[in-house]
């Protein structure tokens, strides 16, 4: 058991329902409004049995011994102080959205009894008009005078037939009846891509509350990452230094931050921890607009080089379309005789050891990682003389970063990693991410964490005195079978300086192995740049780390805007940078 776990005062709480969500929630984000939210039954009625829970909460912090739930205590009990707890505004929308739940029920209450009062007074005039052996139509003078001139009334209501035995039937009930709940259905599905739910609400002439913002907001950080200007030390593009234009676009997003606005995609979200990503295509972003299009030509520009000959390149793209045109057992008998180029070999070695290639394409996030890119990692990665390739391994240098969080978060596990040990130290060099298929949010999202592992690398080397501004570290990102490559150095005091590398692409079957050729020699590139880091880190170490890194505190605090107080400790509107 870790030591952060064994003193969790949520351990054993007694007086506080729904432990789960202090024992899974870093103490830095305890909210009271998130803490209501994991009640099912959660309604205003239940609001002093609430605010009970969460006082007991508040004392049991306070009551810890360790300092980060104690000064979260004190967070927490300064807004609990307040005249409104914090909460007015987490209860005014509650109750807005009870009344409309409450509106809503009571409009659909009403519509079906009036509904079940409609059918039961046709049915039994209906069932009368058998027992007399007569006729019976709903749109009959007497029934026009007797109900309301409605649309619905205008309707052609079933009529009553009568077959021998001289027993009436509805004819034609069902299919009229069809007819009808396809037509509301249809009419509801196109009202709905419209509909903002006033239809089921009494009419008012007030105005109706304005809906609460859901947008998503960041706070900048925990704690002073920033840096006086006298520190900074020059960033140099074509003869031009640039230090100043990078903190200057790091502050106007940090004061950005500050004030709740949303950060605009990954490269404002990880500026704030002095990472800054440059990628050719990225032209509208506004770390573009800073550094200039002539800069940003320069730094994006990566020349990789021709480490295959044309020959074999040509060999490769002739030899695949021989075995997509073979059977599992025979392409697998024919590399194993196959005297082209010893890399190409191994990688085709790999990915026929079984027949995946062969079998339905249709694979999950595992399979493709083990089947279409290990051999790539097995043959340019694991091979490099002191490397270790690890699988879901808690990653080290996260792992001291974030030795303070209560939960063992995925943002300290990528899926594949590269280790080199050398007495004394450890050099971490590559990192990998990997996805099935591609989601906007959840692709963002493994850019942003291979970023902050690729960071979290350099500082844990920088503090092992390992020369870190002479090295680059890698990381991909694989979203199906194609894998983007980055790499970061640290440019200059607080400049990490993140550039796409290169596209690989592995094949999804046999019919496209000729994808490999591109693919190995990106590769075979950066297996040069990773033994070139692993030298250095072997190399021998500095007197004293370099005082070029700034600390990390992690992806951005996602908050809702109601959640964010002005005496919340580490709110970064309380903080200079």
């Amino acid at each position: 058991m870790s030591k952060s776990s064994s003193l969790h005062p949520f351990r054993n709480a007694k007086d506080v329902p729904n432990v789960f969500y202090f024992l899974n929630t870093s103490p830095f984000r305890y909210d009271a409004g998130d803490y209501f939210k994991t009640f099912s039954d959660l309604h205003s009625s239940k609001k002093d049995t609430l605010h009970h829970y969460w006082k007991n909460a508040i004392n049991i912090l306070l009551s810890s011994n360790s300092p980060v739930f104690k000064d979260n205590g004190n967070r927490l009990r300064a807004v609990w102080k307040t005249p409104d707890k914090g909460l007015a505004q987490f209860w005014a929308q509650q109750g807005r959205s009870e009344s409309i739940d409450d509106d809503l029920r009571a409009n659909t209450t009403f519509a079906r009894k009036r509904a079940f009062r409609s059918v039961r007074h046709h049915y039994s005039r209906a069932f009368d008009a058998v027992d007399k052996n007569t006729s019976y139509e709903s749109s009959s003078p007497q029934m026009q005078q007797e109900e309301k001139p409605t649309q619905r009334s205008k309707r052609r209501r079933p009529s009553i037939s009568y077959v021998e035995d001289g027993v009436g039937v509805l004819e034609g009930a069902v299919e009229k009846e069809d007819e009808k709940d396809s037509e509301v259905e249809a009419e509801d599905d196109n009202a709905s891509l419209s509909s903002d739910g006033s239809e089921f609400l009494p009419s008012r002439n007030e105005a109706q509350p304005s809906k609460v913002a859901t947008s998503i907001f960041y706070l900048a950080g925990n704690g002073s990452t920033g840096c006086s200007k006298k520190l900074w030390t020059p960033w140099v593009v074509e003869g031009v230094d640039l230090s100043n234009k990078a903190w200057a676009f790091r502050e106007a997003v940090c004061s950005k931050a500050k004030t709740v606005e949303p950060l605009s995609g990954s490269v404002e979200k990880l500026v704030v921890n002095h990472i800054y990503l440059f990628d050719s295509k990225d032209t509208g972003s506004g770390l573009y607009d800073v550094i200039g299009a002539t800069h940003w030509a320069a730094i994006t520009s990566i020349s990789l080089k021709k480490l295959l000959s044309k020959d074999v390149l040509a060999e490769l793209a002739d030899y695949a379309i021989d075995l997509s045109m073979m059977n599992h057992d025979d392409a697998q008998d024919s590399v194993l005789d196959w005297t082209g180029n010893r890399d190409v070999k191994k990688v085709l070695s790999y990915l026929l050891a079984d027949g995946f290639l062969w079998d339905d394409p249709d694979f999950n996030e595992l399979e493709m990682i083990q089947h279409v890119f290990d051999p790539f990692l097995k043959t340019f990665i694991s091979t490099i003389k002191g490397a270790v390739g690890r699988w879901d391994k808690v990653f080290l240098p996260s792992q001291e970063r974030k030795e303070d969080a209560i939960t063992e978060g995925r943002g300290r596990r990528p899926d594949y990693f590269m280790q080199c040990d050398f007495p004394g130290r450890k050099c971490f060099a590559f990192v990998m991410e990997a996805k099935k298929t591609s989601q906007k949010a959840v692709l963002q999202n493994d850019l942003e964490k291979v970023a902050f592992l690729m960071k979290d690398a350099i500082d844990n080397m920088a503090r092992q005195r390992v020369d870190v501004p002479k090295l680059k570290v890698f990381g991909m990102v694989v979203v199906g079978v194609e894998g983007v490559v980055y790499s970061m150095e640290l440019a200059a005091r607080g400049i990490y300086l993140m550039k796409k590398y290169a596209v690989v692409y592995a094949p999804q079957s046999q019919f496209n192995l000729g994808v490999l050729g591109s693919s190995i020699n990106v590769f075979m590139n950066l297996r040069e740049e990773l033994i070139k880091a692993i030298d250095i880190c072997r190399t021998a170490r500095l007197e004293k780390p370099t005082d070029l890194t700034r600390p990390s505190f992690g992806t951005p605090i996602k908050v809702t805007k109601h959640g964010v107080r002005t005496d919340f400790p580490t709110s970064p509107s309380l903080r200079d940078q």
